[in-house]
């Protein structure tokens, strides 16, 4: 599981593997491999590596992955 915050995570999933790799194209492809489905939760503006960067390289690994189904959330109140 790739996840931005492992603590919180670890509060809501039984899964002892997490992953922070959303500033590495590489790592995340090779975490998605052999997925072909994804929820993708939006990163909240304002952290270390730029919302956008991490978009992107979420969308290159499901690319690299050929990835067919997406759920996309965005952060909360993103429309203010």
């Amino acid at each position: 599981m790739i996840v931005r915050n492992e603590n919180k995570a670890k509060n809501y999933f039984s899964i002892s593997k997490f992953g922070r790799h959303r500033d590495d194209v590489n790592k995340l492809t090779t975490a998605l491999r052999n997925d072909d489905r994804l929820l993708f939760i939006s990163s909240q503006p304002g952290g270390e590596i730029e919302r956008l960067e991490q978009h992107r390289n979420v969308v290159q690994a499901m690319m690299n992955n050929n990835v067919i189904f997406v759920v996309y959330t965005s952060f909360p109140k993103a429309n203010k």
